[in-house]
Order: structure tokens, then C-alpha cells, then sequence
């Protein structure tokens, strides 16, 4: 009896290696790199009252899931306005020139100090 428990015990335990190992790597291939923008935001208390504080509108990247219509809901929801009648919406990166594209937005709109660190 004490050896079945055993080896299903070691089965077990392999098992959880193996899909520890194997995760990982599924879930890397449904993320996509996009360049996103986020809106200038009033900061708020726990009440809702603002703070004075303001978080400037800027640019960075993120990582999201490329299942469902996480990407889609980013490039037609999250737009910076450009004062002119155009606008930048959020894109995937997919290609150098795409990435040259965002680093220059992330250049002239930086992120605030505590998400670049995160």
C-alpha cells in the first residue's frame, strides 16, 4: 500500500514540474507587446476627493493577451489627441519601425517616475 501511495506521490509531484515548465511558455505566446497611451488623470483619495495631483498623460508598453479583444479594445479606446484634428491611437509593436515609433512617443511623453520602476 505504501509504495502505490508513493509512486502516485512521485507522479504527482513530476507532473506538477512538468506543467510548471510547459505554462510558461503556452502563456508567452498569446501576449503581444503594445505601445499605450494613457490619458493625464486626476488622483483621487479612497473618497474620491482629488488629491491635487495629477499624472501626466503619457506613453509606454505593455504586455497583453492576444486572446480576446484585449488588443482591439486598446487600439480603438486609447487615443492620444494630437491637437490638430488627429489622433495616435495605441498600436502593436510587430516590427523595428514600430518599436523606433513608441520609443519616440515614450521619449517625448514619458512615464511618471513610479511606473517606469515598477
Amino acid at each position: 500500500m505504501n509504495s502505490k501511495l508513493a509512486l502516485t506521490a512521485i507522479i504527482m509531484v513530476a507532473a506538477i514540474l512538468a506543467f510548471g515548465t510547459i505554462s510558461p511558455a503556452m502563456a508567452a505566446k498569446n501576449k503581444v507587446d503594445l505601445c499605450h497611451y494613457s490619458a493625464e488623470e486626476i488622483v483621487v483619495d479612497d473618497l474620491g476627493v482629488p488629491t491635487g495631483e495629477v499624472i501626466l498623460e503619457h506613453w509606454k508598453i505593455i504586455n497583453i493577451s492576444q486572446n480576446g479583444n484585449a488588443v482591439n479594445a486598446h487600439e480603438n479606446n486609447h487615443a492620444q489627441d494630437n491637437g490638430d484634428g488627429t489622433f495616435t491611437p495605441d498600436f502593436e509593436i510587430t516590427n523595428p519601425a514600430d518599436q523606433t515609433a513608441c520609443d519616440d512617443l515614450i521619449l517625448a511623453f514619458p512615464p511618471p517616475v513610479e511606473e517606469t520602476e515598477v
